[in-house]
């Protein structure tokens, strides 16, 4: 999808980022699964998907019985480190 990026990390693990709210189980869903698991045979095997959003239980299910590790809820976790940030740079009130 738009948005969506694939990386390698360093220790190889594929992270696979998307871009969205909510993530169903679906055939397009399935079938990127799998397309990004035969295309990244060189590494590891490892291969994560960071959401900003969540998954379906379903989804998330499906997913893990393949290898996939899922990762939820990132747009929050980036928005509380940022709000963090900001406050320690401002400093003390």
């Amino acid at each position: 999808g738009e948005g969506a990026f694939v990386a390698v990390a360093e220790d190889e693990r594929i992270v696979f980022h998307a871009p969205v709210d909510y993530l169903s189980w679906t055939e397009a869903t399935a079938e990127a699964a799998a397309r990004i698991a035969a295309e990244s045979t060189a590494a590891t095997g490892q291969r994560e998907l960071w959401l900003l959003g969540n998954v379906s239980e379903r989804c998330r299910s499906e997913l893990e019985a393949v290898g996939w590790r899922v990762e939820t809820g990132l747009g929050e976790r980036l928005s509380k480190a940022m709000q963090q940030r900001d406050d320690n740079a401002a400093g003390p009130s």
